[in-house]
Formats: C-alpha cells, sequence, structure tokens
C-alpha cells in the first residue's frame, strides 16, 4: 500500500482525540458513583477513567491494526465500506453483517450518552435561571431532545463521509473538551500553588490544544477543498 503523507496523518489526529472523548460524562458518572468518603470516590473515579481508557484503547487498537494489515493505507473511514467488497464467500458476507449489528447496538447505547450532556449543556445556555414548572419542563427537554435527533439525523443522511465529521468534531469539540478547557480550569483553579510540575503539565497541554486547534482544522479545510497534497 502506499505511503500516507504528512497531512493525512494530521487530518487523521483529530479522529483519535474524538474517539476518546467522554468527559461530558465524567460529572454524571461522579454523582452516582457510591462511596463514604470524598477519597473514596476519587480512588473509584480513577479505577472508573482507567478502565474506560484501557478497555477502548484495546478494541480500537485491535479494530485499527486490522484494518491496515488488511486494506493499507486504502482503509476507508467507515471500514465497512472496505468489508463489504474484500470477499464474496458467504462466511465473509455474514461476518461483515455481524460487525454491522455489532456498530448498530454500540450506536444505540452509545447516542444517549453524547445526547444526554449535550441535552443539560443546551439547557444551561438557554433556559438557565428559567422557573417553570415539571410539565413545561418536560416540554422543553423534549423539544431539545427533538432537535438533537433532528439535526444529527439529518447529518447522517446528508453526508456521504461521516469521517468529515469526526475530523471536524475532534478537531474543534473534542479538542477544546479534553485538552483545552481541563487545562485552563486547573491553571486558574490552583493558581495559588505557584509554578508545580501539574502546573506545568497543565500549561504544556494547554499549548498542544492551542496548536491543534488552528493546525489540524486547516489542514482538514485545505485537504477536502483542495485534495491532499502530495
Amino acid at each position: 500500500p502506499r505511503q500516507g503523507s504528512l497531512f493525512s496523518l494530521i487530518k487523521t489526529l483529530p479522529v483519535f482525540i474524538f474517539a476518546f472523548t467522554c468527559h461530558q460524562n465524567l460529572f454524571t458518572v461522579a454523582s452516582e458513583l457510591r462511596a463514604d468518603t470524598l477519597e473514596a470516590k476519587r480512588g473509584r473515579m480513577d479505577v472508573c477513567i482507567v478502565s474506560a481508557v484501557a478497555i477502548s484503547m484495546t478494541i480500537y487498537y485491535l479494530s485499527a491494526v486490522d484494518g491496515y494489515l488488511l486494506f493499507g493505507s486504502a482503509v476507508d473511514s467507515d471500514i465497512l465500506n472496505n468489508l463489504k467488497d474484500a470477499s464474496d464467500a458467504s462466511w465473509w458476507l455474514w461476518a461483515t453483517w455481524i460487525a454491522k449489528l455489532g456498530i448498530f447496538v454500540s450506536m444505540v447505547f452509545t447516542y444517549p450518552l453524547q445526547c444526554h450532556p449535550c441535552r443539560r449543556s443546551l439547557w444551561t445556555l438557554f433556559f438557565r435561571g428559567l422557573v417553570v414548572d415539571r410539565v413545561r419542563e418536560k416540554r422543553i427537554l423534549r423539544m431539545l431532545t427533538a432537535s438533537i435527533l433532528l439535526l444529527s439525523t439529518i447529518i447522517a443522511v446528508t453526508l456521504t463521509d461521516l469521517g468529515v465529521v469526526f475530523e471536524l468534531v475532534g478537531t474543534i469539540g473534542s479538542n477544546t473538551i479534553c485538552y483545552i478547557v481541563p487545562a485552563l480550569l486547573y491553571i486558574k483553579l490552583f493558581q495559588d500553588d505557584g509554578l508545580t510540575i501539574k502546573r506545568v503539565a497543565a500549561m504544556g497541554l494547554l499549548g498542544l490544544g492551542l496548536l491543534i486547534l488552528p493546525t489540524c482544522l486547516t489542514v482538514i479545510l485545505i485537504t477536502h477543498l483542495f485534495g491532499t497534497p502530495h
């Protein structure tokens, strides 16, 4: 297979950031963890975070390695597009359908995890401080949920390559949630501690996020508008 370019590598980086983005659910998970003390809850939270990242990394690694071993740099952003044309054997077709079913089940359980914090954020942005009864609150929440569902459905049926969506979301949204905002919050909250190792690391993380945002966004736009430079 042909070698990938530096532009392709930079363009793909936000997809990896997006794949590990689950920070928006941390507050909900933390509030539901049972623990007698704050330290115990922090310990359980650490276990949840490490376990989630380790399991995700294992699954992603196996999928990525197998995909590139089979198709090289010709692998599509949706590997199912490669799988369906790889072989006409009946067992391969069955395996492809099982993979599609697995992705379907994954989306069924993943979508609510993304929709819920999105709806909560929209409520905070547009309806914060609004005093309403329970009936009106439910109506507003249903309206927000329907809007999110409608918008995401339109995007899904309109675009032919969701890889573009993952790249843009990873660059703008995931990069901000994972790198920029946490680093800013840590630097601000612990500014009285002076120049500690953790604050220096947070500054480095902030710098990385601020570098990724314009660089990857520029490369993504150039690549999709004018093609990948050789």
